[in-house]
This record gives structure tokens, sequence and C-alpha cells, in this order.
């Protein structure tokens, strides 16, 4: 499988599995903020967010654009 593709996949998984884990722990934290342009943000958004960006450089090193 390409390695771009195969990264892309990894990333996306890390980011699933980071908000299941958060939905289903008891004890998280659902408190919803709000961006500036007032669309909602959760602790999910944010974590699986940083898990996609702990890919990103791979990714860009690997890209040869």
């Amino acid at each position: 499988m390409n390695s771009l593709l195969q990264t892309a996949i990894t990333a996306a998984l890390q980011a699933g599995k980071a908000i299941l884990d958060i939905y289903d722990d008891p004890a998280s934290d659902f408190e919803i903020e709000h961006k500036a342009d007032h669309s909602p943000l959760t602790i999910a958004d944010r974590v699986s967010n940083e898990r996609s960006e702990e890919h990103t450089s791979e990714l860009q090193s690997q890209s040869t654009i």
C-alpha cells in the first residue's frame, strides 16, 4: 500500500480512537466551547485534531509536491 495512504489511514484511525476513548469514559468532560465563528468545539474535537496533526508532518515529509 502507498505509504502516504497508509499514513493517512493511521492518522484517521488514531483520531477516531481518541474520540471514542473520550466518549467511552464516563468521567469525560463534554463541555462545549465555541470558536470565533460560534461553531462548537469539544474536547474530542481538539484531541482528535492533535492526533491527526501528529501525522501531518510525516505526510508532508513524504510528499513530493
